[in-house]
């Protein structure tokens, strides 16, 4: 992986990324935009790729392309992580490249229904890739931040550890959103919860390119 790592040119691809990881929150507000009755707020994101959605094929070409950016992230992120400990280098380097190929990929090429008690092949492949994509994307915080600890860097460590608990607790939100107790509480607000988790796991994502932009 270290070889393939060196192909990732470090500025033009940290341009890429920022872009790109930009790109996830701008993209479903302006194709929204085309749909008046899709709700930012209770719904989630993919549900712009459904088949109902005027934008449909348009947004499922994005997670594909997105997840081919997650890829060289995963290589740019093993790089970054040399001084780590092996294990959590290549760890945290698969979790980005399965969520990459889980949440991205796969959800773009199995697009959702925008009914939750849709039971079609593609609805049902959408939610578990989308579901195990997810998870390896959270268990890449707490990674970064035994990196950082091993360092003795532990204003980072403490900053990426927070970042976890925030990420958690967002994602576990976005989880019981359709669960029946949920109903008139602002735990039903399955778009934000899901938006706020993404926000929170790309930082660090967009700090780290950010640094490499500018080193």
């Amino acid at each position: 992986m270290s070889g393939a790592a060196a192909f990732i040119p470090s500025r033009a691809f940290s341009i890429v990324l920022l872009v790109a990881l930009a790109g996830e929150f701008l993209v479903p507000l302006a194709l929204a935009r085309s749909w008046p009755s899709y709700d930012a707020r209770m719904q989630a994101m993919s549900v712009l790729g459904s088949p109902s959605s005027p934008t449909g094929r348009i947004y499922c070409a994005w997670p594909i392309c997105f997840g081919a950016v997650m890829i060289g992230c995963a290589l740019m992120q093993y790089r970054l992580l040399h001084s780590a400990p092996r294990g959590i280098a290549v760890s945290a380097a698969a979790l980005i490249a399965a969520f990459g190929i889980g949440s991205c990929i796969l959800a773009g090429a199995f697009p959702c229904a925008e009914s939750k008690s849709a039971t079609d092949l593609a609805t049902r492949a959408h939610g578990i890739a989308s579901a195990v994509g997810f998870m390896a994307l959270l268990a890449v915080l707490p990674l970064k931040a035994f990196a950082a600890l091993h360092e003795g860097n532990h204003a980072p460590a403490l900053a990426y550890a927070i970042r976890s608990i925030l990420a958690l607790g967002f994602f576990i939100l976005f989880i019981m959103a359709d669960k029946p107790f949920a109903k008139g509480t602002p735990i039903e607000w399955e778009g934000w919860w899901e938006r706020l988790y993404l926000l929170v796991a790309y930082t660090p994502l967009s700090l780290d390119a950010a640094i490499t932009l500018l080193a």
